[in-house]
């Protein structure tokens, strides 16, 4: 049943994503509806949110991706949460993955958020170029 109910979940979420009409207001809606989505008890649904934030770098995701960086319980939306972090690369999103490195209690979250970070700073050194770039 769980798994119905991820599966139809995200497959709205997509589909809010790529059929937007009135670009403005379905992707404000598909912002809070991800948003939302981030709050659920269902890890999949939750990892998926967060990944489609990154993905849309919705700036007003930063403090509740923090949330899921800080918070959770699974490690799975730690790191998702970590990697659009990253992505949406704000100065706040950054600085909230560097200081996972230091603080979070997780190994593995604290090894994707250095690649994330020391990864990011070398590829712009050496190529000049963006990581994660929008395309």
């Amino acid at each position: 049943m769980k798994r119905i109910t991820f599966v139809f979940l995200s497959s709205f979420l997509i589909s809010s994503l790529l059929f937007a009409g009135n670009q403005n207001k379905d992707q404000q809606n598909t912002e809070e509806t991800l948003l939302n989505g981030l709050k659920s008890n269902n890890i999949g649904l939750q990892v998926s949110s967060a990944v489609m934030l990154g993905e849309i770098k919705s700036e007003n995701a930063v403090n509740p991706l923090t949330e899921v960086l800080r918070n959770s319980e699974d490690t799975r939306a730690r790191k998702a949460a970590a990697q659009s972090l990253a992505k949406i690369g704000t100065e706040r999103s950054l600085y909230v993955v560097k200081q996972a490195i230091r603080f979070n209690n997780d190994e593995n979250v604290q090894n994707i958020c250095k690649i994330l970070i020391y990864g990011r700073d070398k590829i712009k050194k050496e190529t000049g170029q963006e990581y994660l770039a929008a395309k």
